[in-house]
Order: structure tokens, then sequence, then C-alpha cells
């Protein structure tokens, strides 16, 4: 069970990669320059700081899930708990984002519709899953009962 949960950490950090490049491809379809045009240059900068921070956030957890899976499962290490928390709160978060607050009906040209409603949100919660995964073998140690 333990190597199906790396695996799946594994998978989920391609995603994540995979996520942190797309944002750019999704800012220049969002035409995000003509958006950020009408904000103060204040405004725009931070902005572009904040989206910088977010694509590089997602990419260094991707990199983590991909590169280094031990690293958040390590059943009755504090540290690896406390990762794997953080990123499934992090990925829970953001699909919520996705699912109830972002309007996407407004974006330009109804930007990928498919996408946006239906196989991203099936990624950020396959991230987030992956990670409450870990959580739950680092709190229980690896139990064998959880072996399915």
């Amino acid at each position: 069970m333990e190597e199906l949960i790396l695996w799946g950490l594994r998978i989920a950090g391609a995603g994540q990669i995979a996520l942190a490049c797309l944002h750019r491809v999704g800012k220049r379809t969002m035409r995000s320059q003509d958006e950020l045009a009408r904000l103060s240059p204040l405004n725009a900068q931070i902005f572009m700081s904040l989206f910088g921070y977010i694509t590089g956030i997602n990419l260094c957890m991707g990199l983590l899930g991909l590169l280094a899976p031990r690293w958040i499962l390590q059943p009755g290490n504090v540290h690896a708990l406390k990762l794997a928390l953080f990123i499934a709160v992090y990925w829970s978060v953001r699909l919520g984002l996705q699912l109830f607050h972002y309007r996407w009906h407004e974006a330009p040209g109804n930007v990928g519709a498919p996408v946006t409603r239906v196989i991203l949100p099936l990624g950020l919660a396959r991230f987030a899953a992956a990670h409450w995964l870990a959580v739950l073998w680092n709190v229980l140690g690896g139990l064998p009962f959880l072996i399915l």
C-alpha cells in the first residue's frame, strides 16, 4: 500500500508540474495583459508577483512529489505529516475556489470550458486526495488495516 501511495504522490507531482507550466498558457489565453492594462501599475505588479508565487509554489510542490515523495510519506515523522497536511489543504482550498468561487463563464471567450469545468477540478481533486492519503498514512503509521 505504501508503494501505491508513493506512486500516487509521484503522479500528483507530475500533474502539479504540468499545471504550473500551463499557467503560462492560461495567462495568454485569458488575455491577462489586456486585463492588467486596466489596473494601476502597482496593482498590476502585485497581481503578477502573486501569479509568479503561486506558479512557483505549484512547481516546487510538484517537484517534491515527483522526485522526493518519501519526504511527504514518513509515518511517525511530524515534519512529513506537516508537509503532507499543508499540501493537502492547499489543493483542497484550490479545488474549492475552482468549484465555488471562480466565475469561469465570465472568462474571455469562455476559456476552455471543458478544461475549467471538468478536467481541472478532477486533477485538483486528485492532487488533494493523494496528499490526504499521505496524511492519513503518516498519522496512522501505515497500520496494517489500511491495506486494501
